[in-house]
């Protein structure tokens, strides 16, 4: 089911990880998500901080569109492992282009320990 977060938060729960839909945002329902990111995610369920509240709705294009921006970027800074995040990373720039600085900060980590990591990565794609 879509629905549009008019207060608070939504945790949108699934089988291994879970994600934030705050106030203002669209989800518009398991249907509409690519299935890469259904997989990733796995929604099961939902819980609302004790102020959020929320509507259905039927999502635009729009909606869609930053629906999966979101899911993207909480993609890219989860707990999921660094290098399985530096691939998810690697379909939209090469990170080999990009100074650690920038590539940390794309992932949600320090440079120190994106510099542990990389190393490892780099031979994992040959």
């Amino acid at each position: 089911m879509a629905f549009r977060v008019t207060a608070g938060l939504v945790a949108i729960v699934g089988a291994e990880r879970s994600v934030v839909w705050p106030r203002g945002m669209v989800w518009p329902g398991v249907a509409a998500l690519p299935a890469e990111m259904m997989e990733w995610l796995s929604p099961a369920e939902t819980h609302l901080t004790p102020e959020a509240a929320w509507e259905a709705c039927e999502p635009d294009e729009r909606d869609r569109v930053a629906a999966l921006a979101l899911l993207q970027v909480q993609r890219l800074q989860s707990r999921e492992m660094l290098i399985h995040r530096m691939g998810y990373l690697s379909s939209w720039t090469n990170p080999n282009e990009s100074s650690h600085y920038t590539v940390a900060a794309l992932l949600g980590t320090t440079r120190e320990t994106l510099t542990k990591t990389i190393s490892l990565w780099r031979v994992r794609r040959r």
